[in-house]
């Protein structure tokens, strides 16, 4: 299922569930006793989401010194980084083989499974090198800016997404340089294939030399290789998953700046609640307000997903 098609049918989604929403609520409304109302327009009324999304801004905001420990440079922080790496590689890698057949055919054909393989340890360790320098060098920027408002959170997360691309191009560019080609391939060339995770990145090796007896010239100008030009794979390797883990490395990032998000707009509603239950008719019809209120929960979930998801294709160069 393509995103667009998934987007039509979260705001299908939208418009069954205010159907739903409608007619249940009226239902509830006509046939629960006066006792039960009161229940849930008290409920309705005394609710405040603030306190639970000030608990997981404080936890996220810890979340970084509780798992890595208090200094940058430990060999804790590079323990827990090494796990967190290894951790998302394997996960993306489960996932990348139910959604891709080409995983199972790659780790099951023995020959490029070996190749996998022969690169894989070294490459492997500056992966896991390249995550520790990208997430110690993001704890010191939030450490030393300490950024508290929304736009220095984007900031800071806008420059962490960037420079963690940068430190990956040019670190695990330069480990394929060294351990297995000394080719340098364009950042561009290498993004492409990198967002991609069902694209298998190769390398071929010339057998024999391309002379000019061997190309024959055809009568509608094109040139024939005698014998083709024959050539091996001796290099593959899934490098895409190594760059969502470690662009995953700095989740806690993204869950600190969400959860700050989160906060700020429960305090406006919690705020402005009184506001907004002024519109509805909390005392004749309390399920239908409270309903009113999911509807408009899930209307902003469903802006949210589909942003995010335009803003992913976009970097992902599918618009």
């Amino acid at each position: 299922m393509s995103f667009i098609a998934f987007s039509w049918l979260l705001i299908a989604g939208l418009g069954g569930l205010s159907v739903f929403v409608y007619n249940v609520s009226s239902l509830a409304d006509d046939a629960v006793n006066s006792e039960s109302k009161k229940k849930i327009k008290n409920i309705v009324k005394n609710y405040k989401s603030t306190p639970t999304f000030r608990h997981s801004f404080l936890t996220f905001t810890l979340a970084s010194d509780v798992y890595f420990g208090e200094k940058i440079i430990s060999l804790k922080s590079f323990l827990r980084s090494l796990a967190l790496s290894l951790g998302w590689m394997v996960v993306i890698t489960l996932v990348c083989i139910f959604i891709f057949p080409k995983y199972r055919s790659w780790f099951s054909e023995e020959g490029i499974y070996n190749l996998i393989l022969e690169y894989g340890l070294l490459l492997l360790l500056s992966v896991v090198i390249l995550d520790f320098i990208s997430v110690s060098l993001t704890r010191l920027i939030v450490k030393k800016s300490k950024p508290n408002g929304i736009i220095k959170l984007f900031f800071v997360l806008a420059f962490d997404l960037s420079f963690s691309i940068l430190i990956f191009y040019i670190g695990f560019s330069f480990a394929k340089y060294f351990i297995v080609n000394p080719v340098w391939i364009g950042f561009d060339t290498s993004l492409l294939v990198w967002v991609n995770l069902d694209q298998l990145p190769i390398l071929l090796n010339t057998l024999n030399d391309l002379t000019s007896d061997m190309l024959q010239r055809q009568s509608d100008g094109t040139i024939l290789i005698k014998g083709g030009w024959e050539t091996e794979v001796f290099y593959a390797f899934p490098e895409g998953i190594a760059f969502y883990s470690s662009l995953l490395t700095s989740i806690w990032l993204w869950l600190h700046t969400i959860s700050y998000v989160l906060m700020k707009i429960s305090l406006s509603f919690d705020s402005g609640k009184g506001k907004l239950m002024s519109f509805f008719d909390i005392e004749g019809k309390p399920f239908k307000s409270l309903g009113i209120i999911v509807l408009i929960l899930y209307a902003v979930l469903v802006l949210i997903i589909i942003a995010f998801g335009f803003v992913v294709g976009w970097f992902r160069g599918v618009w």
